[in-house]
């Protein structure tokens, strides 16, 4: 059974603060121009969303998708369906994060995207 979106959203919070460890100073390529608010804990993001869907649209091979995330410097959860990547800015860390669900073919069939920031 899949968590709920508020049970998604407090996984992601919590992996983003195992993520903070392993911050690098740029966003990732796969945002592009897109800016991230600094909102303090995780919430859906419907801009990441987008782009996330766009890049990986229902279909998409899982394997693939994990590699490229990966390439771009995301921790992927090996026990979920779970990535995270967060950057550090001036004063703040922003985060952004993806979580989707994958046939049995492994393929995914749904992605989901969610950022924070925090600043001094």
């Amino acid at each position: 059974m899949l968590l709920g979106l508020g049970g998604v959203l407090a996984l992601l919070y919590l992996i983003a603060w195992v993520a903070i460890g392993r911050s690098t100073g740029e966003p990732p390529a796969i945002l592009g121009e897109q800016r991230i608010e600094a909102r303090g804990r995780p919430v859906p993001d419907a801009k990441w969303t987008a782009t996330l869907r766009r890049r990986f649209p229902p279909g998409t091979d899982e394997a693939g998708m994990t590699t490229v995330l990966r390439r771009q410097g995301f921790w992927v959860d090996p026990r979920g369906r779970i990535a995270v990547y967060a950057w550090q800015e001036p004063f703040c860390r922003m985060t952004v994060m993806a979580g989707w669900k994958a046939a049995a073919d492994g393929r995914i069939t749904g992605i989901e995207g969610a950022s924070a920031g925090m600043c001094l």
